[in-house]
C-alpha cells in the first residue's frame, strides 16, 4: 500500500484530535481505524460532529465516535466492490485480506464512472455581504473590490456562489457599497444560472446593519456569508441541523486548535509555581463567517446604524433565544481576509475541489 493510502489508516489507540488533524492533512473525508492492522471501524466528518456537539473531549480515542457498522470487500470481490458504489452513498471501502487486514482502499471516482453522488437540491436563499472595503487586503482592495478578487481562475465570488449552486442554491441577495458598480457590472457579464438581487447601503453598516434592509424580502430560512470564505460542507446537513434544533440562528464554525509556542507557567498564592505546561494546546471553535438565520431574526437588527452580527448574537444569548453551532474541521475553512491567507486559499482550493 503506498504512503498515500497508509495515511487514511489510524490506530484505534490515536485520539479524536489526531483523527482530526489527519482529514485535515489528506482531505479525502474519511479515514479506517485498525487495530494491528484489522479494520474495526471508520471515520467521517459527520462524526466528527456529532461528537464536538455532544462536547465530547477531543483527548478521547477514536473508538468513540467510529463506525463499526462499515461496508468493505475482500481482495478478490471485484463485484462486491461495484455493487457497493453503485448505491450512491458509500465513496470509499477498505479492501481486505483473509485476515481481514486493510490491503487496499477504493475510491468511487476510482473504480466506476461517477464523479459526485447526486446532492440535495436546496431552495434556500443566500445573502452575500459584498460591501466591506477589505482594508486587510490593501493594496489589492483599491483596485478591485474583494468579492472580484481572483481565487485561481475564479474570482473568490464565483466560487462562493458555486458551492451553493452544487446544493441547488441560484437566488443570491448581495449586501453593497464599495466598488458596487463593479461587481454589478461583473455579475451581469457573467453567463450563469443564478439570480441576482442587490441591496445597496448608504453608509457602511457592518456585518448585519445591512440585513434590516432586507426585511419583508425572505420570508424563509437563509443563509448568510462574509465574501471573503469558502467551506467545504453539506450544506444540506447545515440547513437540516439548524431546523432539527430550532435555532434561530445557526454558526458555522471551524474547530481549531492553536498551540502556545512557550512553555506556559501555572502559578498559585505569592507566586509559587504549582505546575508547567510546555507548549500547551487549546482547541476552540472559530466563527467562519457563514450562518443560517431565520427571518423573523431581520426584525430585531436596528436599522440605518453600524451593527455586528456578533453583536445580534449576543443580545439573543442574553435574552435566552436560541443559537447553535454547525462545526467543522479547519481544512474545511479557507479565508481570504488577508493576504497571507489569500496566498493559502489558492494553494489548498484545488486539492479541497479535486
Amino acid at each position: 500500500m503506498d504512503k498515500e493510502l497508509n495515511n487514511l489508516i489510524i490506530d484505534k489507540n490515536c485520539t479524536v484530535k489526531q483523527a482530526i488533524k489527519r482529514l485535515d492533512d489528506t482531505a479525502k473525508k474519511i479515514l479506517f481505524v485498525a487495530n494491528d492492522g484489522k479494520a474495526e471501524g471508520t471515520i467521517t466528518d459527520g462524526d466528527v460532529r456529532r461528537w464536538i456537539l455532544k462536547n465530547g473531549s477531543l483527548d478521547a480515542d477514536v473508538t468513540n465516535i467510529m463506525n463499526t457498522n462499515f461496508s468493505y470487500a475482500l481482495y478478490d470481490e471485484e463485484e462486491k466492490i461495484q455493487e457497493i458504489f453503485s448505491g450512491g452513498i458509500i465513496f470509499a471501502i477498505p479492501i481486505l485480506d483473509v485476515d481481514y487486514k486493510i490491503i487496499d482502499i477504493k475510491f468511487v471516482e476510482r473504480v466506476v464512472n461517477s464523479v459526485k453522488k447526486e446532492r440535495a437540491q436546496l431552495n434556500t436563499k443566500v445573502v452575500i455581504m459584498a460591501g466591506g472595503k477589505g482594508t486587510r487586503l490593501y493594496p489589492y482592495t483599491q483596485i478591485l473590490p474583494k468579492p472580484l478578487i481572483p481565487i485561481g481562475e475564479k474570482t473568490i465570488l464565483e466560487h462562493i456562489l458555486s458551492r451553493f449552486n452544487n446544493y441547488g442554491c441560484v437566488d443570491f441577495l448581495l449586501t453593497l457599497n464599495y466598488k458596487k458598480g463593479m461587481i454589478k457590472s461583473y455579475l451581469e457579464d457573467i453567463e450563469s444560472p443564478y439570480n441576482f438581487s442587490y441591496i445597496e447601503e448608504s453608509d457602511f453598516y457592518g456585518t448585519a446593519g445591512s440585513l434590516s434592509l432586507l426585511r419583508g424580502k425572505l420570508t424563509e430560512t437563509f443563509f448568510v456569508t462574509n465574501c471573503d470564505i469558502l467551506i467545504d460542507a453539506r450544506y444540506d446537513e447545515i440547513i437540516a441541523h439548524h431546523k432539527a434544533n430550532k435555532n434561530q440562528i445557526t454558526l458555522v464554525t471551524s474547530l481549531t486548535t492553536y498551540t502556545i509556542p512557550y512553555g506556559v507557567v501555572i502559578t498559585k498564592d505569592e507566586g509559587e509555581v504549582c505546575a508547567l505546561s510546555e507548549k500547551p494546546e487549546y482547541s476552540f471553535q472559530i466563527n467562519t463567517g457563514v450562518y443560517v438565520l431565520e427571518p423573523e431574526v431581520l426584525e430585531d437588527i436596528p436599522s440605518n446604524v453600524f451593527f455586528h452580527i456578533t453583536d445580534l448574537i449576543e443580545i439573543y444569548l442574553e435574552q435566552g433565544k436560541k443559537v447553535g453551532t454547525f462545526p467543522i474541521r479547519s481544512g474545511q475553512w479557507l479565508d481570504m481576509g488577508d493576504l497571507h491567507l489569500m496566498e493559502d486559499m489558492i494553494e489548498k482550493i484545488d486539492r479541497i475541489d479535486n
